[in-house]
């Protein structure tokens, strides 16, 4: 199973267990319609001229079809049949469409029983499915939790959180490894890969294409950042580069300092550097505790990854340089196609928030303790505030839609899982 895993990142990718996806289109009248364009893993494939469209993908490919500023909802190719039809609807984008309520709640909560605490989560729109990372009295579990029915699954190690990589699959993460799983009627485990492996080719991965894929890399005390473009031949070039040479030169300085200091305090006998089995993690040099409030700010403050994120959205690659204050836009061969000035905001403990489903991009923080919920305008650099958060204190916040979901920690210190409408 890890060749498996390790296979399906590397290429060529057309030949691996392929399947035929047998398209069909409606409108939301039940009407059968043509001239739909069709993507596969947010990357256009084709159009049909025809009612019908026949398509090869792999297990856990994502296929969204599209058509005059309507969109379907995603479908994720599953494994086990050689060929696959499949009926999507085509009905306004969620973010346009009106909702009457009759009642009025802002914060409903949607998950988290008695001495239940939700670790982290994920939301599927199509089903309208919840995925569970959660602990009860010490033991943990992970559970697919829908609206008629329920299933979890004990787990034996520790874990930390969830993680959806481009292709629409789910990892459960610990601290020394990835476990990726696959959810349809049960949950099952895939493969297990360890964790430097699964950040360097699965969560450093931007998009995939038919010719390239992209990863973005921090070097440089993570002052560096860096989108590149692998080809089939596995040849590796740069897309583009963002440096911030003077945080670096201080990182640099205090991460110096916490050699020293290493050296100072230990003998050669006791020294891990010098008996060559140090893996390069400053956290294993604490020794004296001395040490460590210097290890704390550098890993806190002076390494912190400058401000750089990209995302393969349906047309095209966007990087959000806050570094730069700006928005770049690139095509699928890494071409720069645009570039926009970014609004400045100001928000602590800022963080993006990808809506994977519906290819719009949200920053979260906080503004004088208030949190906040903006969302981006793409086209003009500008961003909407659609969330305010009050009462509760949110974490783990994610967007689907008109949806905000979050956990919020109770009085007892259980997380539980909350959602609001923007």
């Amino acid at each position: 199973m890890k060749l498996l895993l390790t296979a399906l990142i590397l290429f060529p990718l057309s030949t691996l267990f392929a399947q035929t996806v047998v398209v069909s289109v409606k409108d939301d009248q039940n009407n059968f319609i043509n001239n739909y364009s069709l993507y596969r893993n947010s990357n256009q494939v084709g159009e049909s001229t025809g009612g019908i469209y026949i398509l090869k993908c792999l297990p856990n490919d994502t296929i969204m079809v599209k058509k005059e500023g309507r969109i379907s909802e995603p479908f994720i190719v599953p494994s086990g049949k050689a060929t696959i039809y499949k009926t999507f609807y085509l009905t306004s984008r969620i973010q346009e469409i009106d909702e009457v309520s009759v009642t009025y709640e802002k914060y409903v909560k949607v998950a988290g029983e008695n001495n239940e605490n939700i670790i982290d989560f994920y939301f599927t729109p199509e089903n309208r499915s919840f995925i569970l990372l959660k602990s009860v009295k010490g033991n943990y579990f992970i559970e697919k939790k829908e609206a008629d029915r329920s299933e979890s699954r004990s787990l034996w190690f520790t874990p930390k959180s969830l993680f959806m990589d481009v292709m629409g699959n789910t990892h459960i993460l610990s601290k020394d490894s990835s476990y990726q799983i696959y959810l349809e009627d049960s949950i099952s485990f895939i493969t297990t890969l360890p964790i430097k492996l699964f950040e360097s080719k699965i969560k450093a991965l931007v998009t995939k294409t038919s010719d390239h894929l992209f990863y973005q890399n921090f070097t440089q005390h993570n002052k560096s950042y860096t989108l590149s473009k692998t080809d089939f031949k596995n040849e590796i070039s740069v897309v583009t580069e963002v440096f911030d040479e003077v945080a670096f030169k201080v990182a640099t300085h205090d991460y110096n300092e916490i050699i020293n200091l290493y050296y100072a305090f230990n003998s050669p006998s006791t020294n891990i550097i010098e008996n060559g089995i140090w893996d390069g993690n400053v956290v294993a040099l604490g020794y004296p505790d001395t040490i460590v409030r210097f290890i704390t700010w550098y890993l806190h403050i002076s390494s912190r990854p400058i401000e750089c994120y990209s995302f393969g959205r349906m047309d095209h690659l966007l990087l959000v340089n806050f570094y730069e204050q700006q928005l770049e836009t690139y095509d699928f061969r890494g071409q720069l196609l645009n570039v926009i000035d970014l609004e400045p905001i100001e928000l602590k403990n800022r963080e993006i928030v990808y809506d994977y489903f519906f290819d719009s991009l949200y920053i979260f923080g906080t503004n004088k303790g208030s949190p906040l919920l903006y969302k981006f305008n793409l086209t003009e650099g500008k961003m909407q505030q659609v969330a305010y958060i009050d009462e509760l204190k949110p974490s783990h916040t994610k967007v689907v839609g008109k949806e905000v979901f979050f956990l919020s920690r109770n009085d007892a210190g259980y997380n539980k899982l909350y959602r609001m409408r923007i």
